[in-house]
C-alpha cells in the first residue's frame, strides 16, 4: 500500500510539472515588474513595451534563408563600407562573418502583432535585440494577454525611462566649485 500511494504521487507530481511546463513554454516571460505595470490601470497614460521575439523568422521564411540568401538580404540593409569590412574579414578568417542577428525582424511577426489591435502602435524595431517597441493604451490587459500568448513572442519588457542629470554648478575659467 504504501509503495502504490508514493507512485501515485509521484505521477501526479509529474503530470503537473509537465502542465506547468507546457504552459510556461507557450506564453511569453513576463517579469514581475511588467505585471505590475500592466495591472495599474491608467487611461491617460500609455504603456511602452518591449516585445522580444524568439526568432528571426518563421518557418515559411526559414526555408528561403540559405547562406547566400542571408548575405543578400544583408547587403541590402548595409552601408556598403561595412559589407566590405565583414567581406575582408570574412576572408581572413575562413568563415561568414554575416548572422541571423544581421537579418531585420521579422515583418510577419510586426504584422501578427499590429493584426491583434489597431490600438497597437509600433514606436520602434531592433534588429540586434529581435524585438520591438510598442505602445498600447494604459488599460489594455485584454490585448497585453493576447500579445504574451503569441507563439513567437519570447519576453516583455517595460521600455525603461530615465532622466539625464543635470549638473548643478559648471565651473568657469579656472574657478572652483565647492
Amino acid at each position: 500500500i504504501m509503495r502504490r500511494s508514493y507512485a501515485h504521487t509521484l505521477v501526479v507530481c509529474l503530470a503537473i510539472a509537465a502542465a506547468l511546463w507546457t504552459q510556461t513554454a507557450t506564453a511569453a516571460m513576463v517579469s514581475r515588474r511588467v505585471r505590475s505595470v500592466v495591472s495599474e490601470c491608467d487611461e491617460a497614460k500609455p504603456l511602452k513595451l518591449w516585445v522580444f521575439f524568439n526568432s528571426k523568422y518563421d518557418t515559411a521564411e526559414n526555408e528561403r534563408h540559405s547562406k547566400r540568401a542571408l548575405q543578400e538580404i544583408v547587403s541590402g540593409s548595409l552601408h556598403e563600407k561595412a559589407i566590405q569590412r565583414r567581406l575582408k574579414m570574412e576572408r581572413a578568417i575562413g568563415s561568414t562573418v554575416f548572422s541571423e542577428a544581421d537579418l531585420p525582424v521579422s515583418t510577419s511577426f510586426v504584422s501578427s502583432l499590429q493584426d491583434l489591435s489597431q490600438d497597437i502602435k509600433i514606436r520602434t524595431k531592433s534588429k540586434w535585440l529581435n524585438a520591438v517597441s510598442i505602445q498600447i493604451p494604459g488599460c489594455a490587459e485584454n490585448l497585453f494577454h493576447q500579445i504574451s500568448q503569441l507563439p513567437f513572442v519570447e519576453s516583455i519588457e517595460v521600455v525603461s525611462s530615465g532622466k539625464r542629470a543635470v549638473p548643478t554648478s559648471i565651473p568657469v575659467d579656472g574657478a572652483r566649485s565647492e
